[in-house]
């Protein structure tokens, strides 16, 4: 029984959580940032302020939600908070105003979503 609620207690800690959120930021990071960079600039596209927006709710939403909340509810990390912080803000920044591959993932999540019937 002890092994259940350590194995429960490890599920739920902050540690792991805060973890694998920042390895996710990490490796999205590098894999749209490697995208960027073998795939080139081989078009320029000039989006709408409508989809200009869109990118910035989507940034406010994910630093807001994602970022900030964990940040007000655990103390976990207990140092380096503010390292952490600003990574992600940078990292969040990158993915949703320059990276050409991230943007045009959030514009066919957009897409999908004002297609899905109700």
């Amino acid at each position: 029984m002890e092994n259940v609620y350590y194995i429960a207690r490890l599920l739920t800690s902050d540690q792991l959580w805060f973890t694998i959120l920042q390895a996710v930021i990490l490796i999205t990071l590098i894999f749209t940032g490697w995208i960027d960079l073998t795939r080139g600039k081989s078009a320029i596209v000039t989006r709408g302020k409508e989809s200009r927006d869109s990118f910035a709710v989507w940034a406010g939403a994910i630093i807001t939600l994602l970022i900030s909340a964990v940040f007000q509810i655990t103390s976990f990390p207990a140092k380096h908070k503010v390292f952490f912080y600003l990574f992600d803000l940078i990292a969040i920044t990158y993915l949703c105003f320059y990276s050409s591959w991230f943007t045009n993932f959030l514009v066919s999540l957009k897409i999908n979503f004002e297609k899905r019937e109700y």
